[in-house]
């Protein structure tokens, strides 16, 4: 029986045994643990190129509207102004541009104007929706094909600004109203023609029939005359 080899030599298998069987053990744990948690497939790069969006104008949003490129429209109910029949506007607003905009779409900078006859800065000014305004501004961000639609009402009276009363009627007549936006210059609507009729004028009274009270009758003493008595000559002869 040979003797357990002790001294360097005896060490230094020791040590290449235990390195073995450590890496042995080494690979064994790699393979399994391969096995139970498998890698995660590497991904295809496609040869295709992204693009990234392309980038917003940093003019577009926050600008003021130019006026070719804001359509305003103007409409009426009716044609005829009548008393106690208000006349509802339409307002419309529309961007037409490829970029967004903004405008003020109050009735202080979008007013809706009434004109005696035709429109135009010598006419005699009627109504206006911004003389009793009392929202002020309402700004508005229209994207590309936007749409800002108010109606506004008109009762066929006067008015004058800072909402003073004005007593004076409305005379029978043609008037013509159209929306302008101040802050745009030539930013402006169709003129509407309004017609405001004269009043009927009353029909006449009939002609009074005399009636049978007032034919003339016989006088009531009035009776049939008497036949003549005989003379005294007839009674003698």
């Amino acid at each position: 029986m040979r003797a357990r080899e002790s001294g360097p030599a005896g060490r230094r298998r020791r040590t290449v045994v235990v390195v073995v069987v450590v890496a042995v053990l080494a690979v064994a744990g790699g393979l399994v643990a391969r096995a139970m948690w498998p890698e995660e497939p590497a991904p295809i790069l496609s040869d295709a190129k992204v693009h990234p969006p392309a980038p917003a104008d940093p003019d577009g949003a926050g600008r003021t509207c130019e006026a070719d490129e804001l359509d305003v429209r103007l409409a009426a109910d009716r044609a005829t102004v009548t008393t106690g029949q208000p006349v509802v506007f339409t307002v419309t607003l529309k961007n037409a541009g490829p970029t967004p905009c903004l405008v003020d779409g109050g009735d202080v900078n979008r007013p809706v104007t009434v004109w005696a006859g035709e429109a135009g800065p010598d006419a005699e000014r009627v109504w206006s929706s911004r003389d009793c305004d009392d929202e002020g501004e309402r700004m508005l961000l229209l994207g590309p094909g936007s749409v800002d639609t108010q109606e506004i009402r008109w009762s066929d009276v006067r008015s004058a600004p800072g909402c003073e009363r004005v007593d004076e009627p409305i005379r029978p007549g043609i008037y013509s109203a159209q929306v302008t936006v101040a802050d745009v210059g030539g930013a402006s609507s169709q003129v509407v023609e309004l017609v405001r009729p004269e009043p009927p004028r009353p029909s006449p009274s009939p002609s009074r029939k005399p009636s049978n009270k007032d034919e003339p009758s016989a006088s009531p003493g009035a009776s049939p005359s008497a036949s003549p008595s005989p003379s005294p000559s007839d009674t003698n002869g």
